[in-house]
C-alpha cells in the first residue's frame, strides 16, 4: 500500500530564517508516508485505500488563521487542519470518494515550529504527530467529546511510537 502524498509550500510566506528550520519536502514526504501507512493499516484499510492520496499545504500563520476563522470560527491560527473528502466513522468506510482522495491538510508553520519550541520537541516528531492526527480526522474520529479525545490520543501514541517517537502528549 502506498499512499500517494502532495506537499506543497507555495503559500508558505515566512521569513527565511524559519523556513530553514524545517524539514526538506523530501524527508517529510517519506516520513508522512511511512507514518499514513502505518495509520492505515491500523484500521486495516491498507486494502481499501491503496490508490489514495492526501494533500498537505504547509502555510504561514496569516493565511491559516484565515481559514481557521472561515472553517471553524476560531479567530486564531491553528497548527493543522484537515478537509476530508470521503466519508469515515471511527476508521471505518462510509462512503469513499470516487478519487480516492481522502482529503487535504493544512499546516501553519508558524505555529508547528513555536510549538515545538515551546514543548521542547523535535519539529520533524511534532509535524509527523500533527500529520497522523490529521489523517485520524479524515478517515472519521475526532475529540470532541472527552471520550472522543482519549481514544484519539491513545491511537496517536500507539501509531507514533512504531515510528519510535515519543508519546506527544507527555513533554517538558
Amino acid at each position: 500500500m502506498k499512499l500517494q502524498l502532495s506537499l506543497d509550500l507555495s503559500k508558505c510566506k515566512i521569513d527565511k530564517p524559519s523556513l530553514l528550520q524545517f524539514p526538506k519536502i523530501s524527508i517529510l514526504k517519506k516520513q508522512f508516508t511511512k507514518a499514513g501507512e502505518i495509520t492505515l493499516n491500523h484500521f486495516l484499510l491498507s486494502e481499501d485505500l491503496k490508490n489514495s492520496s492526501v494533500s498537505v499545504l504547509f502555510t504561514d500563520d496569516k493565511y491559516i488563521h484565515k481559514l481557521n476563522l472561515e472553517t471553524r470560527k476560531k479567530d486564531k491560527p491553528t497548527n493543522v487542519l484537515s478537509f476530508p473528502y470521503s466519508e469515515f466513522k471511527n476508521g471505518k468506510i462510509v462512503k469513499l470518494d470516487n478519487s480516492c482522495i481522502l482529503g487535504d491538510m493544512v499546516f501553519g508553520v508558524e505555529t508547528c515550529l513555536n510549538e515545538s519550541k515551546e514543548q521542547n520537541k523535535q519539529l520533524l516528531d511534532h509535524l509527523t504527530h500533527l500529520y497522523v492526527h490529521s489523517l485520524l480526522h479524515l478517515i472519521g474520529f475526532d475529540h470532541i467529546k472527552e471520550i472522543e479525545a482519549n481514544s484519539m490520543e491513545n491511537i496517536e501514541v500507539n501509531i507514533l511510537k512504531k515510528m519510535d517517537i515519543s508519546n506527544p502528549y507527555m513533554y517538558s
